[in-house]
């Protein structure tokens, strides 16, 4: 990678970084918010689910504008509104005003996400899959390094507030400095939706990141037999394992090839969420982080090898709004990994994993018809 380029990996990644916190500290968050702010584990569910929903949605027009205007332009205010909200939520008193604030955030992680995670798309076509593994790498591994903080504190408060300074004083001035190249081509938007294969690929995505979201948002529940010290534990290997597996499995398909690297992705997944099922009902803790880490690697692994191959089918020239069509994947998916997840649990209790199960067959399914037919 020549070092002309490389300044643009290093903006995506430490802004991932800081974004990675709102999701895979949320596991060392929620406990805490459930306590200062008074509310039940369903209510503190909700904001994680407006995360999921508003972090997605809302990368449509942004990656237009930036697809048109360039990144600095949209990702300066977006890194603002991602500092910024974690300051704010730090000192709401209820849970009304943190969905408000927990929600203007999630709005400035989804625009910068994907303007970092395209900074790699676009500027290494020929090393898409390593490129985007190592960006969006930060999104995994920003929690492995904010979540021993995190445990040290008997609030949720200090800590967010420490980070949301760190990311106000940092992220900001590296989008200054943001630009995409020139002259690339690609299809756009339009185009692409036409197409019944995309619609595939964007079920299968959805599909198989739900065990990932599960994780992110559930795993005090699934796996309530563990000790505080063992929870303790997964919460750091969990997120660290979700960042490695992106650029070990992007560089993975830039070598076999990116169907055959999303074939094994979904495989490797599967196996996973039997494992933890397994686990769960034997009460193994051994087994059941094997399996969240397998599940941590291959669902921090899909995010790139599936972005990257909708670069490689459609192109760059509009590739941050390509990419942010397949993103809202990530809404269905954090909506049936927590909050459906929740409401099933509280009728089948773990049975309702298998649900979850079934979810990543049908992802398989789809794919299976795009890439084989």
């Amino acid at each position: 990678m020549s070092n002309g380029r490389t300044k643009y990996l290093i903006i995506g990644l430490v802004a991932m970084l800081f974004n990675s916190t709102y999701q895979y500290s949320w596991n060392a968050y929620e406990p805490l918010i459930v306590k200062d702010l008074n509310a039940s584990i369903v209510q503190v569910e909700l904001a994680f689910t407006l995360f999921v929903i508003l972090s997605t949605m809302t990368q449509i027009l942004s990656g237009y504008l930036a697809d048109l205007y360039g990144p600095r332009m949209v990702g300066i205010p977006a890194s603002l509104l991602m500092s910024c909200s974690l300051i704010l939520s730090s000192i709401v008193s209820n849970i009304n005003l943190f969905y408000i604030t927990w929600s203007l955030g999630s709005i400035g992680v989804g625009i910068l996400f994907g303007l970092s995670l395209n900074l790699a798309i676009k500027w290494f076509e020929d090393k898409r899959g390593l490129a985007s593994g190592l960006v969006s790498m930060g999104f995994g591994i920003g929690g492995a390094i904010a979540n021993p903080f995190i445990l040290h504190f008997t609030t949720y408060r200090e800590p967010m507030l420490i980070i949301g300074i760190l990311a106000l004083v940092t992220v900001p001035i590296l989008y200054v400095f943001a630009k995409y190249p020139k002259n690339v081509k690609g299809r756009d938007p339009i185009s692409m939706v036409k197409e019944r294969n995309f619609w595939l690929i964007y079920l299968s995505f959805s599909l198989i990141a739900t065990p990932l979201l599960l994780s992110s948002s559930s795993l005090s529940i699934i796996g309530r037999f563990m000790s505080l010290t063992e929870y303790s534990i997964l919460i750091v290997l969990f997120p660290i394992a979700n960042g490695i597996g992106r650029p070990i499995i992007g560089f993975i398909s830039d070598k076999i090839g990116r169907r055959k690297g999303i074939i094994l992705t979904n495989t490797l997944t599967i196996l996973a969420v039997i494992l933890l099922i397994i686990s769960i009902f034997q009460s193994l803790f051994t087994l059941l982080s094997i399996g969240i880490v397998l599940i941590g690697m291959m669902g921090g692994a899909s995010l790139p090898i599936y972005m990257s191959f909708i670069g490689d089918l459609y192109g760059t020239k509009f590739s941050t709004s390509n990419t942010a069509i397949l993103y809202t994947g990530k809404a269905v998916s954090g909506l049936l990994g927590s909050m459906v997840f929740i409401i099933l649990y509280g009728y089948y209790g773990y049975f309702s994993l298998y649900f979850i199960l079934s979810f990543t067959l049908i992802s398989f399914i789809s794919i299976i018809s795009i890439l084989y037919k």
